[in-house]
């Protein structure tokens, strides 16, 4: 279970940079499932549109509000990890 950590990325005319210091042209952001697997953001994708993790730290973002959801869970990094991009 993702603990909800009530803090938000910063985020200036949609260019965000989280709390460890990564942005888009660094590690990035990548579409997520709640436990903060990467997953293909295509329209029937398993993505629900929301959910961001960044490539970094693996906090777990909401994309419409900035808010940090949580960390994504141990499984979840190390799949990304290992994530085959050709699928992204």
């Amino acid at each position: 279970m993702l603990n909800k950590l009530n803090e938000q990325i910063k985020c200036e005319d949609d260019w965000w940079e989280c709390h460890c210091g990564n942005q888009p042209n660094m590690e990035g952001f990548y579409a997520c499932t709640t436990e903060g697997e990467i997953v293909s953001p295509d329209i029937n994708g398993m993505w629900d549109g929301i959910k961001y993790v960044c490539y970094r730290c693996y906090r777990i973002i909401n994309g419409d509000t900035q808010e940090i959801l949580g960390k994504a869970v141990p499984s979840a990094i190390s799949y990304n990890e290992e994530y085959d991009w050709n699928n992204y």
